[in-house]
């Protein structure tokens, strides 16, 4: 009995001393003003277009600050700092809690849409369409090939994939890559299918990290290379890859690319024998860092920015050769504007 009290006597102090830090942890991590005094440190040190975007984060602080105190939690909390971060005015920024999360869609919510999916399907893709890894493809009129791509997520592309649709298209006199509505992924698959299509090394574009707290504190340049496929190793020529035999290509693009789609416009567009169709894309080019809130809430900002081989600045999209919306008339006989232009192109290249 003695013994146990002795014990408890000892550990005592030890238990309150752990409760009390459990509870001081909690407490802290429910603390409106320590969850919006962290974002909003993290994002002044972190983000990367406070000068391009001409953006006060100090005044975006003065707006935002006074609407939490200690006590502000849940969805009253979400609401200030999702408010906070929409004032970024970027796409990349998002906050994560169990039950919601921001977004900014003014990049393509407030621009034509330039993109009829039930056209699509019925009168250009119709039920024979083949579907190869992520892309939808098949032939159109006058032996031009048809590649939809909606997605740069879901998987990376293989050469299996590639190669079945460059076999099946050899001959083709054009090809129309469609990557309207394409919202992003993976950046490898950018540099994949650009290793199929170019014989050259080449420079697309140059970005740079933002590494450190004052607002202009950025790496150097890093490079944006393609290198052929053939060039890659000995493990990226099994199977051998295949190449179409035409190089007239063009890219339909709308608002709704972006990220990842924002990329690989702007190495298609850097190639001689590409013609970029369509609406500018909606931009992206920062690449989004992720963080963690003292509450446990997730959120991510850009912490990069990018340029194209010119160091034009793409965050707010690339610029189309030849611009051009859907019109209404086309969208009541069921034409897709965009893909009527493109085979027009192709036909007048081919001549």
């Amino acid at each position: 009995m003695k013994k146990t009290i002795y014990l408890l006597l000892i550990l005592f102090p030890l238990m309150a001393t752990s409760c009390d830090m459990l509870f001081m942890e909690n407490e802290a991590s429910n603390d409106g003003i320590a969850n919006f005094e962290s974002m909003w440190k993290q994002i002044d040190e972190k983000y990367s277009f406070f000068e391009y975007k001409n953006i006060d984060w100090d005044s975006v602080y003065n707006v935002y600050r006074p609407m939490v105190d200690k006590n502000t939690e849940g969805q009253e909390l979400f609401n200030v700092l999702a408010g906070m971060m929409n004032a970024l005015n970027d796409g990349h920024s998002n906050i994560f809690s169990p039950f919601d999360y921001s977004r900014n869609w003014s990049w393509f919510m407030n621009y034509p849409p330039n993109f009829d999916k039930n056209i699509l399907d019925r009168n250009y893709l119709g039920t024979d369409y083949s579907v190869t890894g992520p892309f939808k493809h098949t032939w159109l009129d006058d032996g031009i090939a048809y590649i939809y791509y909606g997605s740069f997520s879901g998987s990376l592309i293989t050469q299996e994939e590639w190669n079945f649709i460059a076999e099946k298209y050899v001959d083709c006199k054009g090809i129309i890559f469609d990557v309207r509505n394409n919202g992003g992924g993976y950046v490898a698959n950018v540099n994949f299918i650009g290793s199929q299509l170019v014989d050259f090394e080449f420079l697309y574009g140059v970005y740079k990290v933002k590494n450190g707290p004052k607002h202009n504190d950025f790496s150097e340049y890093i490079p944006l290379m393609v290198y052929p496929v053939e060039k890659q190793g000995a493990e990226l020529q099994t199977p051998q890859a295949k190449r179409f035999k035409s190089n007239n290509i063009i890219v339909l693009t709308n608002r709704h690319c972006y990220s990842a789609t924002n990329f690989f416009v702007m190495l298609m567009k850097s190639l001689p024998n590409v013609t970029v169709v369509g609406d500018y894309t909606g931009g992206g080019g920062g690449l989004p860092m992720d963080y963690q809130l003292p509450n446990g809430w997730n959120y991510r900002f850009s912490s990069t920015i990018s340029y194209d081989n010119r160091e034009v600045n793409i965050e707010h999209g690339i610029a189309p050769h030849i611009k051009i919306d859907m019109s209404p008339e086309d969208i009541a006989e069921g034409k897709d504007s965009l893909i009527e232009k493109a085979i027009s192109i192709l036909n007048k290249n081919s001549k």
